[in-house]
């Protein structure tokens, strides 16, 4: 499973480097702007051969 940031531009910082050194209030507030999808769909994803259903997406 893989984290995607629903929105790149937004992101502070990657969840997935070992060793974040954030508080966990901080950890939370990033990992509540991404989803987890197996490396099939994020790689197409990222690709833009599939597009994420936002409606479905909870906020």
């Amino acid at each position: 499973m893989l984290i995607l940031n629903k929105d790149p531009m937004g992101k502070k910082f990657a969840l997935s480097v070992r060793g974040l050194c954030y508080s966990w209030d901080t950890i939370l507030q990033e990992a509540q702007k991404c989803v987890i999808l197996c490396k099939n769909c994020h790689t197409e994803v990222e690709n833009g051969v599939r597009k994420l259903k936002t409606k479905h997406i909870p906020t």
